[in-house]
């Protein structure tokens, strides 16, 4: 009765064998009234008392019937519903404190991790600038940003060795054309002056001049070109030594107005390579050797395979 359950046994003929009610009926009757004044006062639930009737069984055998009657919907006592009301209170808190802790981790977790992002984007602002100075790879707390990193490293790496190549570049134009041009321009101020006499020899000196300034734009031209094709090779498999005597024959003019004599001392040598730009290789270098030799000199060309050995 203290749990609100009045229990009733009766026989397979229904008839009555035991029943709270008749064992104390003033009891009974006294925890009924305080169950209703309890729920009507705590909760006020609307509620009645049920019954439900259970049969009992002895060896598949009916032998009686369990008639329980108990309050419904629902019975508590007042400890119970103090502690529902707590629950009510604790677990809406627990909630609210749940989603602050989540929302705190996910914002400290989202600063660590855009963190090493906004430090990338700085520097590459900073590579744009021109100042080629890498971030900080040990401060990158997962392989995939160490690897954004990494490639903002490369990438900052390879712009500064190709921004110092380009001022090397730069520099080596502007001395190779300053002496030919402080040449002519001495000469023809010499001859406008009329302190010397614009001789034919004097002439061509300008005129080579001239030339070695031309061969440079052409050197420029050339290097645009290929950057602009992004250097395509068409290999093929060819001789060394015909591809050498045949730039050769390109040069006999040359060879003969300054008396040069030229040797090749190249084996069966087979390549696989882009025809196209090794001639073009050989000649530059030819075409230097005969610009830069002396009347009477003498060319040695020699080619030869190289074996490199590797750790």
């Amino acid at each position: 009765m203290n749990d609100g359950y009045f229990l009733k046994i009766l026989d397979s003929q229904k008839n009555v064998l035991w029943d709270i009610e008749q064992h104390d009926m003033a009891c009974c009757e006294d925890m009924m009234q305080t169950i209703r004044a309890d729920m009507e006062r705590l909760r006020d639930s609307g509620g009645s008392f049920v019954s439900h009737e259970y049969h009992m069984y002895s060896s598949q055998m009916l032998v009686g019937y369990a008639e329980i009657m108990y309050y419904t919907p629902y019975y508590m006592n007042e400890n119970a519903f103090q502690f529902m009301d707590s629950l009510n209170i604790i677990l809406p808190l627990t909630g609210i404190v749940s989603v602050l802790a989540a929302v705190f981790t996910g914002i400290l977790f989202a600063r660590r991790i855009t963190a090493p992002i906004h430090d990338v984007i700085w520097h590459t602002q900073k590579i744009a600038e021109g100042d080629f100075s890498s971030p900080d790879e040990n401060s990158v707390n997962s392989a995939e940003l160490y690897e954004l990193s990494r490639a903002v490293t490369t990438m900052s790496e390879t712009l500064e060795r190709q921004e110092k190549l380009s001022t090397r570049l730069t520099g080596d134009v502007a001395h190779e054309l300053r002496t030919p041009l402080t040449n002519i321009a001495s000469h023809l101020e010499m001859m406008c002056e009329g302190i010397w006499e614009p001789t034919p020899e004097r002439l061509t000196g300008c005129y080579e001049e001239i030339q070695r300034i031309s061969g440079l734009v052409d050197d420029m031209e050339k290097l645009h070109r290929i950057d602009a094709e992004q250097l395509i090779l068409n290999k093929t498999v060819f001789g060394i030594k015909p591809l050498i005597e045949n730039t050769v024959s390109l040069f006999e003019n040359e060879t003969a107005a300054k008396g040069l004599t030229v040797s090749i001392n190249c084996g069966d040598i087979t390549v696989c390579a882009d025809h196209d730009r090794i001639a073009q290789v050989v000649t530059n270098l030819l075409s230097n050797a005969v610009k830069y030799s002396e009347k009477g000199g003498h060319i040695h060309i020699i080619a030869e395979m190289l074996t490199i050995l590797s750790d």
